[in-house]
């Protein structure tokens, strides 16, 4: 898991993904954002091809001594909280 190069087709629709969602800033950091995968009604599919893509091409780092895998694109880290493809609700990113 992690560490893999990211292809061009790959990268255009993570881009278009992350354009076209809802981001809400946090409310105890606000520091980062985060989408909710129910927000976008029949968006399931699209919301696990962008977590898949996180944990598929980002590399690990430790936040508060908890390991996490990020990804990093156009400046910004994207990564979740590490629970099982089918529970995971929310997708954060972060300036990096």
């Amino acid at each position: 898991m992690g560490s893999q190069p990211l292809i061009d087709d790959e990268l255009e629709w993570l881009r278009n993904f992350v354009a076209a969602r809802k981001w809400q800033r946090g409310n105890a950091d606000p520091s980062h954002e985060y989408t909710i995968r129910n927000w976008v009604p029949d968006g399931e599919e699209e919301f696990e091809r962008a977590v898949t893509m996180v944990r598929k091409f980002g590399g690990p780092a430790e936040y508060w001594s908890k390991t996490y895998i990020y990804l990093t694109v156009d400046g910004m880290k994207y990564w979740t909280m590490g629970e099982p493809l089918r529970v995971t609700e929310v997708l954060n990113r972060a300036v990096s």
